[in-house]
């Protein structure tokens, strides 16, 4: 819109000349053909700026193992939540990269790609096997109900969940591959 404004500023001194009796409807053609131009004017070359070098993006492969049958079945959802960097982890999700749950299959395996992540970098992932698809951590008293793990699957023998500094790897290109222990206590 300021282009278009600045384009009849320009076309006003030569209206100017013409004679007072020219309808208002014979004084928009020439802006209009100002403003048809002004795209064309706009476009010179060199004038473009180089286009913006996209960065390599990686691809994380995780493979889950150890998922435990309800009865005769596999139930509920693998949820998983990937941060980059250790703020906000691993309790909240909404500081992290991706926050995602997939359905369980009728296997103790689970294999899924987390793909368009920057290269270089590192990143920690924290699973939630969610039994009961309530996507929260089910707890008796302190201890989870449902199965939970983490990437470089760090000790478990402890009352909070391990560091980040534990869990932490590096994404490197094109793509890294995890595999998680599903632990249940």
């Amino acid at each position: 819109i300021t282009l278009l404004g600045s384009a009849e500023l320009l076309a006003a001194p030569s209206l100017s000349a013409a004679p007072k009796t020219t309808s208002r409807r014979a004084r928009a053609k020439p802006t209009a053909a100002v403003q048809a131009a002004a795209p064309q004017a706009v476009e010179t070359p060199g004038a473009a700026e180089p286009p913006a070098v996209k960065e390599p993006q990686c691809q994380l492969m995780v493979t889950i193992d150890n998922l435990r049958k309800s009865g005769e079945q596999y139930r509920g959802q693998l949820c998983y939540t990937l941060f980059k960097g250790k703020e906000g982890f691993p309790d909240k999700s909404e500081l992290a990269v991706t926050n995602q749950c997939l359905p369980v299959e009728q296997s103790p395996n689970l294999s899924f790609t987390v793909k368009d992540l920057a290269c270089n970098q590192d990143y920690g992932l924290a699973l939630l096997h969610d039994e009961n698809l309530n996507r929260q951590m089910d707890k008796n008293i302190a201890i989870p109900k449902e199965g939970v793990g983490m990437s470089n699957n760090p000790s478990f023998l402890r009352v909070n969940s391990p560091p980040y500094e534990d869990v932490k790897f590096m994404l490197q290109p094109p793509r890294t591959s995890q595999v998680v222990h599903m632990h249940y206590f």
